[in-house]
C-alpha cells in the first residue's frame, strides 16, 4: 500500500488523521436520532486507523504506541468537537467520554499491534480481526438486545437494518480483501 509506505516516516500524519477522524465523526453524527446516530455510534470503523498506523511501523512497540496515540486522538477529537459544536457536556457525557477513552486506550495498541503483525507476517488472523469487528458488532447488538443486556433503541443498528446490512457487508469485504492479499502473497504464515 503506497500510502502506508510513505507514512512510515511520519507518525505525525497518523496523529493528525486520528484527530480529523474524530472531528469528522462528531460532525457527521450530529444531533440526529436517525441513521446518522447509528453510524456515528459504530465502533468498528474506529479500529481501522490504528490498524493502518500499526501497519506503517517497523517495530511491534512503535506500532502499538502509534495505534494507541491515534485511537486516543480520535476519541479526543470526537468529544471536544461534539462538546464545542453541540454544547453537550454534562455528568453523563463525561462518564461516557472516560469509558470510551479507556476503550481507545485498550483497542488502539491492540489494533496497532495487529497492523504490525499483518505487515511483518501477513498474518491472516490479524487482518481478519479487523473485518470481524464489522461483522461481530451488529451481531453482538442483536444477541445482547434480545437477552435484555443492551436496550435496543434509537442508537442500535437493529433500529436501522440498512446500517446493519452495510456494516456486515463492509466486514465481509474487508475479510475478503485480507484473504485475497494473503493468498496473493503465496507464502505460508510463520506465526
Amino acid at each position: 500500500m503506497i500510502a502506508v509506505k510513505r507514512a512510515r516516516s511520519t507518525p505525525l500524519l497518523f496523529l493528525l488523521l486520528g484527530l480529523m477522524f474524530g472531528v469528522t465523526a462528531a460532525l457527521f453524527k450530529g444531533e440526529d436520532w436517525g441513521a446518522r446516530t447509528i453510524v456515528g455510534n459504530l465502533s468498528a470503523p474506529w479500529l481501522v486507523l490504528p490498524f493502518v498506523a500499526g501497519w506503517s511501523r517497523r517495530s511491534f512497540a512503535a506500532a502499538a504506541a502509534l495505534g494507541a496515540a491515534t485511537s486516543v486522538l480520535s476519541v479526543v477529537g470526537f468529544y471536544v468537537c461534539y462538546a464545542l459544536v453541540f454544547s453537550l457536556v454534562n455528568s453523563h457525557t463525561v462518564s461516557t467520554d472516560v469509558a470510551v477513552l479507556v476503550g481507545g486506550l485498550v483497542t488502539g495498541p491492540v489494533c496497532g499491534a495487529l497492523g504490525y503483525w499483518w505487515r511483518a507476517r501477513r498474518s491472516l488472523a490479524a487482518g481478519l480481526a479487523v473485518g470481524a469487528a464489522f461483522l461481530v458488532e451488529p451481531l453482538a447488538q442483536l444477541v445482547l438486545g434480545r437477552v435484555g443486556q443492551v436496550p435496543v433503541g434509537h442508537t442500535s443498528v437493529l433500529a436501522h437494518p440498512l446500517v446493519f446490512a452495510l456494516e456486515a457487508l463492509i466486514g465481509f469485504a474487508v475479510c475478503g480483501w485480507f484473504v485475497a492479499a494473503r493468498l496473493a502473497r503465496g507464502k505460508p504464515e510463520t506465526t
